[in-house]
């Protein structure tokens, strides 16, 4: 019985990573159309205590090649108290640039999906593209949304996100997990199949976000500002999500600093799978925690069996394989210029396992640290 358990679980997450490998392949991307207007656009970029980013940031919303007339930049001050709010007031030169204060009202749990829906309200743009405000992009960094916002029938588009890394192992080792997430995430959207996408580098249509009532249902929640949104459209119906590769739409943005900091944005991110509206999709979530967890099972079990040691290292080898193979193919279609982090791949298995199911339980049931507040989920 507990073998058919092992073969069940083991079998849906082989086939979860078969479909990610096909979903990476497919080419979903829509054609490139010839840009004949451009929308208006407004770019909102919350922060809180970012005094070491804010001029990075500002740098390249200041050189972003797009018509002055038609873009808009909103940074919106989520209660900062490092003086970050005056330094970037100090420096803008630019007239599309503008920083504006959360109100107090949106002093709770959900600070930042507040202080996004407000920046929104305030805004003038046709479309919304949000990032961060740690995050660095190139000049032509929105001229690919602009082509891809030419379809109609697009809601949602998600783009690549990648982190800085240095000479070290540490940076190294979370720009190879961090890319990832963005793959499986890209290639679930290419199956048509939309789980997880980051809000450092997104846009939608602003009419969108107020037919599906926008954060309204999560406001109870501290994340997921970016998935729960993205799944609100998808049960709508109405509109395409799109996976967006083009290069220059790349965002790239910092890893953490420490242990600590890893561990705590890991379990902030783990956090929002708990309030999918999809018990569905929960479930499938939940088999693939079921997999990982089996490693220390079957750990415990391999003391007394050395038949079940054999399917441990069986599985365990099986999982290096495949992913290995998902990852190569990954980084290769959409990481092109980090195509050293391959070289970590095996290192990055051995805590692949104790990472996933430590911040699976620490985001279920424990509480972060974000910017200073000790939030819950």
């Amino acid at each position: 019985m507990l073998e058919l358990y092992f073969a069940a679980t083991s079998f849906y997450y082989f086939y979860f990573i078969t479909k990610l490998y096909f979903g990476i392949k497919k080419d979903t991307n829509i054609k490139n159309f010839e840009i004949e207007s451009y929308p208006k656009i407004s770019v909102i970029i919350p922060f809180r205590n970012e005094k070491e980013n804010i001029l990075r940031s500002l740098n390249c919303c200041e050189k972003l090649n797009y018509p002055e007339d038609k873009l808009e930049i909103i940074y919106i001050n989520d209660f900062s108290d490092d003086g970050s709010d005056k330094l970037l007031k100090d420096n803008i030169t630019k007239s599309y640039i503008k920083v504006i204060n959360t109100i107090e009202a949106n002093k709770n749990l959900s600070f930042k999906k507040r202080a996004i829906t407000y920046a929104i309200d305030q805004s003038s743009g046709d479309i919304i593209v949000t990032t961060d405000a740690d995050c660095t992009f190139d000049a032509d960094w929105l001229q690919p949304y602009v082509k891809v916002f030419n379809d109609k029938n697009i809601g949602f588009v998600t783009g690549l996100v990648r982190f800085e890394y240095k000479d070290d192992l540490f940076t190294k080792m979370q720009a190879l997990e961090f890319a990832s997430l963005v793959i499986t995430g890209g290639a679930l959207i290419n199956n048509n199949e939309p789980i997880m996408c980051n809000a450092a580098n997104l846009a939608y249509r602003k009419k969108l976000f107020y037919e599906v009532g926008g954060y309204d249902g999560n406001l109870n929640i501290s994340s997921g500002d970016d998935v729960y949104l993205m799944h609100k459209i998808l049960r709508r119906g109405k509109h395409q999500i799109l996976f967006l590769t083009d290069e220059k739409s790349v965002v790239t943005t910092n890893p953490t600093r420490n242990l600590k900091e890893f561990y705590n944005q890991r379990k902030r991110w783990a956090s929002k799978s708990l309030y999918y509206n999809d018990s569905f999709l929960i479930a499938k979530l939940f088999l693939i925690f079921l997999f990982y967890f089996n490693f220390i099972i079957l750990s415990g079990l391999s003391i007394f069996s050395f038949s079940y040691f054999i399917l441990l290292i069986s599985i365990w080898l099986l999982k290096i394989l495949t992913e290995s193979l998902v990852m190569f193919t990954g980084l290769l279609k959409f990481y092109k210029k980090d195509k050293i982090l391959l070289r970590y791949l095996i290192i990055a298995e051995i805590f692949h396992i104790p990472y996933i199911i430590l911040s699976a339980i620490g985001g279920a049931f424990g509480k972060f640290d974000w910017k200073g507040r000790i939030l819950k989920k």
